[in-house]
């Protein structure tokens, strides 16, 4: 092992993505190690508690049995010299940007992500704790904040961030059929989320969470 090279864990439960990316990484840079590609957050404490510590983690926000956020938690007191840089799809995950930035979180990417840019963030976050956020997502939040200047946080915080994005979805009109579709999930996977919502927000109709939610999300 050359104690030079990064040591870098990918971290997703698309496992199409993940194989790609780690192929890629491999083949445009000689100075990156990727020592582990698990596939959820238990598996990331799972390698880490193995003796598998990275420099840097490219981490997946939505990932199943624990979520990126709470890994993210974690570390943040277990080993907080570990670098960790956030991977979303959703331009859109408002709150999860400010959820990370309290996670000891260096970096914040989306998965399209030109490959040469990623693999720069890895170096960049390596060797410094500036918080390096893609220009598209800061921005989305700016933009955000100017349609919904009156100071409002996210109500729901204890939400996961799977609640959150079912939740996000529902504001948007979508119906769980067409929410199961778009986060490649099953009918009723759905339909248990939308009930965890209804336990934790205290509401228990859709149009009602519609109406708070556009309240925080884009129209």
């Amino acid at each position: 092992m050359d104690n030079d090279k990064i040591r870098l864990m990918i971290a997703d439960d698309q496992i199409l993505f993940l194989e790609s990316l780690k192929t890629v990484i491999e083949l445009l840079s000689s100075d990156i190690e990727i020592i582990a590609t698990p596939k959820n957050g238990q598996e990331v404490l799972d390698c880490i508690a193995q003796g598998m510590i990275p420099d840097v983690i490219l981490l997946d926000i939505h990932m199943p049995v624990i979520d990126g956020i709470d890994v993210a938690k974690h570390l943040a007191e277990s080993n907080p010299d570990i670098k960790i840089v956030m991977l979303t799809a959703f331009v859109d995950d408002y709150w999860n940007v400010k959820k990370i930035l309290k996670c000891n979180v260096v970096g914040y990417l989306l998965k399209d992500t030109p490959l040469e840019d990623l693999i720069e963030m890895v170096f960049k976050v390596k060797e410094n704790n500036i918080i390096h956020i893609q220009r598209s997502i800061v921005d989305d939040m700016l933009d955000y904040d100017n349609k919904n200047n009156d100071g409002d946080e996210f109500p729901f915080t204890d939400l996961t961030s799977r609640e959150a994005e079912v939740f996000n979805h529902i504001a948007r009109g979508l119906t769980n059929e067409e929410i199961a579709d778009k986060m490649c999930i099953s009918l009723q996977t759905v339909k248990n989320y939308v009930s965890m919502i209804y336990q934790k927000t205290g509401i228990h109709k859709r149009v009602q969470l519609m109406a708070i939610g556009r309240k925080y999300l884009h129209s």
